[in-house]
């Protein structure tokens, strides 16, 4: 009887290893940027995820292209541009839906996500 629970205890713990090894392979990498401040990133376009963009700040040359990509399979997300003088919506993106923009004018824009506004960051055209 006593060798049956250690028999247990032993694969119960072999399970433990074996789903923390997979977490540990598959899970967060070290080396993500999401936030951090950026120059024009390449393809220039801003990922975002749940409760992270890519890129908060961004400093791109007049005429140039920024794309939003939603990557975030659970949560809908709406970019819009609130600087008085420079407006834009990319409407609801969904799960793999993108929104591309040309900024054609100098400035600093600022962006905030709808869905949640605590997402939002800067981009500055020169």
């Amino acid at each position: 009887m006593e060798s049956k629970n250690i028999l247990y205890v032993a694969i119960f713990l072999v399970g433990i290893v074996a789903i923390m090894s997979l977490a540990f392979v598959f899970g967060p990498n070290t080396t993500d940027q999401s936030g951090d401040e950026g120059t024009e990133t390449p393809n220039n376009i801003i990922i975002i995820t749940h409760e992270t963009l890519t890129w908060k700040n961004s400093t791109i040359n007049v005429g140039t292209n920024i794309t939003w990509i939603n990557k975030d399979f659970a949560v809908n997300h709406h970019i819009i541009g609130n600087s008085s003088n420079f407006t834009f919506d990319s409407g609801v993106l969904k799960n793999g839906e993108n929104y591309t923009l040309n900024f054609t004018k100098v400035g600093t824009f600022q962006y905030h996500d709808a869905q949640n506004p605590a997402l939002s960051g800067t981009i500055t055209v020169k």
